[in-house]
């Protein structure tokens, strides 16, 4: 039951972060990662709430969670990557995109997407 729950806080927590409600997306991400920890893609999720507020070291942090406990997913090489890159932090931007660039194609995609600035 707590699964499943935590499945509709992420999904509202998604709505909200579309509508801009920081606040309450962050809370109901942070509901779903107590119900079910072992999810990244909750973390996932946080991590783009977080990157919205423009709080990228607590987004980076959430995104280091999230490839420990998934290393397979491109998105989330990405997405570090254009942290990084925001951060300033320009070699292990670099590193991110060619790591997503090599897993598949959405992640050459999104490396494209990202390292040239577009976050949309």
């Amino acid at each position: 039951m707590s699964d499943a729950r935590a499945q509709i806080l992420n999904l509202r927590s998604q709505s909200f972060l579309e509508m801009e409600k920081f606040g309450s997306a962050l809370r109901d991400i942070d509901l779903a990662i107590e119900l079910a920890p072992h999810v990244a893609a909750y973390r996932r999720q946080r991590a783009i709430n977080l990157y919205a507020m423009d709080k990228l070291d607590e987004a980076l942090a959430d995104l280091n969670i999230a490839i420990g406990t998934v290393s397979k997913d491109s998105f989330l090489y990405a997405f570090r990557g254009h942290v990084h890159d925001r951060m300033g932090h320009t070699d292990l931007a670099r590193k991110d995109f060619e790591i997503a660039t090599k897993m598949d194609k959405e992640g050459a995609d999104l490396a494209r997407k990202f390292s040239q600035g577009k976050t949309k």
